[in-house]
């Protein structure tokens, strides 16, 4: 299968989303134990740009806020209805709808920590080779 091909099927997987595949958005304790593994992976330095590669419905990203305020997090997700889901009641993070591997998105920030809690599974070692 073309690489396309794939990712617009991955599109139309979470574009069809319902609430049942929404992880966070059910379970607070869940989003906020994701972040708070992810926090003390990463132990971001006050203040840093952070990106979630695939944020979905950016749960997690809104739970990190929550713990980290100082931070300034970015979601970037291929799904549009994800990312519309994501930006509702989120003032503080900005999201944007691309596929990281074939769009420029979000070329006026800078980030100082990029990372994917749920993207990897979606990739083949050809294109993960790419990401530097």
């Amino acid at each position: 299968m073309a690489l396309m091909d794939h990712w617009a099927l991955v599109k139309d997987h979470f574009d069809k989303a319902d609430d049942s595949m929404l992880r966070g958005r059910s379970d607070t304790y869940a989003a906020l134990h994701y972040a708070s593994y992810i926090l003390g992976e990463m132990n971001p330095p006050q203040g840093c740009n952070v990106l979630d590669v695939g944020c979905g419905d950016g749960s997690t990203l809104k739970a990190i806020k929550e713990i980290r305020p100082d931070l300034k997090l970015f979601g970037v997700d291929i799904s549009g209805k994800l990312v519309e889901i994501a930006a509702e009641d989120s003032e503080d993070c900005i999201f944007s709808v691309a596929n990281v591997f074939n769009e420029v998105f979000l070329a006026e920030y800078s980030f100082d920590i990029i990372y994917s809690f749920s993207f990897v599974q979606y990739c083949d070692l050809d294109q993960l080779s790419q990401v530097n």
